[in-house]
């Protein structure tokens, strides 16, 4: 009775029936037990897969993608470094320029009776006006000057005197000043990564300042 209802039961989904060991019926999981000497169940067969096919070397085609995409990466890191490069120029031509404007902003509040002055000045000073005017109105000068005599030194000093990008401040910077109360004071120079003339729009740079005098 007991083999006949343990035969009852429905065989699994991934095998038959065997004897076990103790001469216990148990299902098979990973297939069909099959029949061998003396008339003994034996385990069933398992088939042997072929060992994977290894590949050995590097072809030709795979040396060539790898040396492209190795020259891509060095190219946008030459690239990268070299606008970095410009970047810091740009910033040191500013950080020069808002000093040079703030020197002058700070001197025309100081004589505010010469704005008219200040303001021709500025529009037409060229390289070759850069001969020390008389008298020179510094700190070593022994007599007083006027507001027009300080007007045309200041102008001078700015220009002549200070050095910008190892330059004068006269070849390399253009300085306007307009208005009447509320004054602004408008600088205009060359990037450094720019061409000998400047004739590139995206290389002329500019800084305003609007003040009250």
């Amino acid at each position: 009775m007991r083999q006949s209802k343990e035969r009852s039961k429905s065989p699994p989904d991934k095998g038959g029936w065997g004897v076990d060991s103790e001469g216990i019926e148990a299902p098979l999981i990973r297939g069909v037990w099959g029949v061998g000497s003396g008339g003994l169940p034996s385990p069933p067969r398992t088939r042997s897969l072929p060992p994977p096919k290894t590949h050995r070397g590097t072809s030709l085609i795979e040396l060539m993608v790898a040396a492209f995409i190795f020259a891509i990466g060095v190219l946008g890191l030459a690239s990268l470094q070299t606008r970095a490069m410009q970047t810091t120029f740009d910033t040191s031509q500013r950080a020069q320029v808002v000093w040079l404007s703030q020197d002058l902003i700070d001197r025309i509040r100081i004589n505010p009776a010469a704005i008219a002055r200040y303001t021709s000045l500025l529009s037409s000073f060229t390289a070759t006006s850069c001969t020390t005017p008389t008298p020179k109105c510094d700190f070593s000068a022994s007599t007083s000057c006027s507001p027009a005599q300080m007007a045309t030194f200041d102008v001078w000093d700015i220009y002549c005197r200070n050095q910008y990008q190892g330059t004068q401040a006269t070849n390399a910077l253009q300085i306007d000043l307009t208005g009447t109360q509320n004054l602004t004071l408008k600088t205009t120079w060359c990037a450094r990564a720019a061409n000998a003339d400047c004739t590139d729009p995206m290389a002329q740079m500019t800084h305003s300042l609007t003040f009250i005098p």
